[in-house]
């Protein structure tokens, strides 16, 4: 997701009165097309998270 998405997504999760967030689907976040290193959630825009791939097992 991009980050100026993240941040549009995150205002208007804020107007709705910020109500709780799982946060159980990311994405990596890209600033400019490259990659912050961040993830961020698709339902409220939280970012905080270091992305990392899973490990197939």
């Amino acid at each position: 997701m991009d980050y100026y998405q993240a941040a549009k997504l995150r205002k208007e999760w804020k107007e709705k009165g910020n109500p709780p967030c799982s946060h159980s689907d990311r994405e990596k976040e890209r600033l400019n097309g490259s990659l912050t290193g961040d993830a961020v959630c698709t339902t409220c825009g939280h970012e905080a998270w270091i992305y990392k791939e899973k490990k197939a097992e």
